[in-house]
């Protein structure tokens, strides 16, 4: 019985850091891949290993704000599923 609530508890720790990292990588190629476009269209000469990086910076920062406050509300609709579907099997 315990090990099962403690089996459980890792499973949905393993979900919030799965969901933290697919939200973090998104915001940071959403990142980099703005701030590039931007910078090829209006700024000349643009240094695009800059931008890159830039985008990286943005990227990162901005969606880590977000990720975790959204990796709990996804567990908790995940968890609301799995709890009505169990109810109505059963």
């Amino acid at each position: 019985m315990i090990i099962q609530k403690i089996v459980e508890l890792m499973s949905w720790l393993v979900t919030w850091l799965y969901f933290v990292s697919i939200i973090c990588f998104l915001g940071t190629l959403i990142g980099v891949i703005t701030h590039l476009l931007f910078a090829l269209l209006f700024v000349t000469n643009a240094d695009i290993v800059y931008y890159v990086s830039l985008g990286c910076m943005h990227g990162i920062k901005y969606s880590s704000l977000w990720a975790g406050g959204i990796a709990i509300v996804l567990c908790f609709m995940r968890g609301h599923e799995k709890f009505t579907t169990k109810k109505y099997l059963d």
